[in-house]
């Protein structure tokens, strides 16, 4: 059996890419989804809260984040009381949580980063939306 030449594994590898390049349905900044217990488990804070402030202006945020600040209703893993900070967004519509209206009641699954802040620990699917504010509530109705 003879061995593939060079130019026919050079041109399987650009077809590879090409497929992978425009796909649909592929992304680069595509997120596997965790299993719940891999989002427990990677998470330092797992929590039912309220968003208070929708674009909370932290100091601690870079120009692409969108940071709101969420009152802790039920704390279901870790220590922390009263208000916290979540980026919700970072500039990668991909990886952005569908969070955070302000009113909305949100299941988090969140760690801090290096500066501090708390984000999901999975991307979009780290962060789920449980009760809806009360203006989005009755527009359904």
């Amino acid at each position: 059996m003879r061995a593939p030449s060079l130019t026919a594994t050079v041109l399987a590898l650009i077809a590879i890419q090409t497929l992978l390049t425009y796909s649909p349905g592929l992304s680069a900044f595509e997120v596997p989804k965790l299993s719940l217990e891999e989002k427990v488990a990677k998470s330092t804070f797992v929590f039912i809260g309220t968003v208070k402030e929708a674009d909370y202006q932290d100091l601690r945020r870079t120009r692409s984040e969108s940071v709101a600040q969420v009152r802790i209703d039920t704390l279901l893993k870790g220590t922390a009381t009263g208000d916290v900070e979540v980026i919700y967004s970072n500039g990668i519509a991909e990886s952005a949580p569908d969070c955070c209206v302000l009113g909305g009641k949100y299941l988090f699954f969140v760690a801090a980063n290096s500066q501090g802040l708390l984000q999901s620990v999975n991307g979009p699917y780290g962060i789920y939306l449980i009760d809806p504010p009360l203006s989005q509530a009755s527009s359904r109705n």
